[in-house]
């Protein structure tokens, strides 16, 4: 999932640099830079998540520039604002990328503030690309924009193979630990669409759900642990959480099977 989203923020910034040629005049004399605001989570508890984002667009502006930059030989400027994990950070940010100069952005870490990147975006005509997050929102007449294009995977192709590969392991019986996010609500969707069948040799115990950034698990491990699960799947990433649920694990005794999501869909 790690190497996933790191290359998913390189795709992400050169299809900003498409998108901007569609927008943007032939390049001028000097050829001065080109500014582009990288808009993802650089603080906070979900900070691991947005840097993933960010090294790969960082390696698609250097990798760019060693070629000659774009529109005419136009160097490449990335500017970094924090998407934070709130609507009022997102917000601020994607304002002050846009009163800097920036002509494009590459951001959506987070369906919410994805949300308030493409609707500012929108209203100041900026092309956006965005990199992780999805959802029926971003893509509806109401909250949609014709300017920004979405890299993201589907759902169901990240998640599907995940649940198929733990019932081939030989487990009965699985469990479940979410954020409560728009994207993982879907994924839920997913895989009661797949292990709800009668015919399923996986068996889905329980569902327990969290706030987004949560960051102790202790109770929520102590309820999957009731029914005494073959495998825990977490849809969770933020590093506190992650480590929280493994110490929760140990304190516990669990010795059945483990996956989160990185590390899980790294296997």
């Amino acid at each position: 999932m790690q190497k996933c989203m790191w290359k998913l923020g390189i795709f992400s910034l050169i299809l900003t640099f498409a998108v901007i040629a569609l927008f943007s005049p032939p390049a001028g004399a000097g050829k001065k830079p080109i500014k582009i605001a990288g808009i993802y989570i650089t603080s906070g508890p979900a900070k691991s998540h947005g840097d993933l984002l960010g090294e790969g667009i960082k390696l698609a502006v250097k990798q760019i520039n060693q070629r000659g930059g774009i529109l005419g030989g136009r160097p490449v400027e990335l500017r970094v604002y924090d998407e934070g994990t709130s609507a009022d950070v997102a917000v601020a940010s994607t304002r002050k990328a846009i009163s800097d100069g920036c002509v494009g952005i590459s951001s959506g870490s987070a369906i919410m503030t994805t949300l308030v990147v493409q609707s500012v975006a929108k209203e100041a005509g900026i092309p956006l690309t965005i990199g992780i997050a999805c959802g029926k929102k971003l893509c509806n007449k109401k909250h949609g924009y014709y300017g920004s294009v979405h890299v993201s995977l589907d759902v169901r192709t990240v998640d599907a193979p995940v649940y198929r590969w733990v019932a081939k392991q030989g487990y009965k019986t699985i469990s479940f630990l979410n954020y409560d996010s728009e994207r993982t609500r879907n994924a839920a969707y997913v895989y009661h669409d797949i292990l709800d069948k009668p015919n399923s040799p996986l068996k889905i115990l329980r569902e327990v759900w969290m706030p987004v950034g949560q960051t102790s698990v202790d109770m929520e491990v102590t309820k999957i642990l009731r029914d005494n699960p073959d495998f825990i799947y977490a849809q969770i990433w933020t590093t506190p959480s992650q480590a929280s649920f493994f110490s929760a694990l140990k304190k516990q005794g669990y010795k059945g099977g483990v996956g989160i999501v990185d590390a899980t869909l790294q296997a």
